[in-house]
């Protein structure tokens, strides 16, 4: 018997071999699908490029990207600038005090340290001349909170609005800037 050989995977050389007319046509047809995918990539990558683009100039124009385009943007009027922070002023300690809170079945406290910025340093003599008027109106304040009123989130806040607007008060003009607790506990 004579050995067969079979190709399963025929060569180009088997089928320069064999040269049918048949399979000729085929040849020219793998060129063409490869002009043909050639086309499909350059084609579907031009169509991701307008999409991505379009896409980027539309969240451009509804302000989602800032993009600066000087030569489109109208003028902008000169930032004015913040005003300078203000030196701090003579400081006048409160001696400590422990002030009973307004409350009926139990007995709650408060101690405070209290530092008073003074406007001008001119004024310093004058609050600190007047230091008993402002023990008494800090005493008056807090004796007539609840524990329930000092645990309030800005609690500190608005006692210090509520005492800086009676000290100037007493003191007849802004002589006092602002009021700091050094210390500030209640039970």
């Amino acid at each position: 018997m004579k050995p067969t050989t079979i190709d399963l995977m025929p060569t180009e050389k088997a089928k320069e071999r064999k040269g049918t007319p048949a399979e000729v046509p085929r040849l020219e047809e793998k060129g063409r699908t490869k002009k043909f995918a050639f086309k499909k990539i350059i084609i579907l990558g031009l169509a991701g490029v307008i999409l991505i683009g379009g896409g980027l100039g539309a969240a451009a124009y509804m302000g989602f990207i800032p993009i600066p385009l000087p030569f489109l943007s109208s003028p902008e009027p000169a930032a004015e600038k913040p005003p300078a922070p203000q030196a701090i002023g003579p400081m006048v300690k409160i001696s400590p005090l422990v002030i009973n809170l307004k409350e009926e079945r139990r007995r709650h406290y408060v101690k405070a340290k209290i530092v008073l910025e003074v406007a001008k340093a001119e004024w310093a003599e004058e609050v600190n001349s007047r230091v008993p008027l402002i023990t008494d109106l800090i005493i008056l304040t807090l004796a007539d909170k609840r524990l329930a009123d000092l645990r309030a989130p800005d609690a500190k806040e608005n006692i210090k609005k509520e005492l800086l607007g009676k000290f100037n008060q007493a003191l007849r003009g802004e002589k006092i800037r602002q009021i700091y607790f050094d210390e500030f506990i209640y039970q």
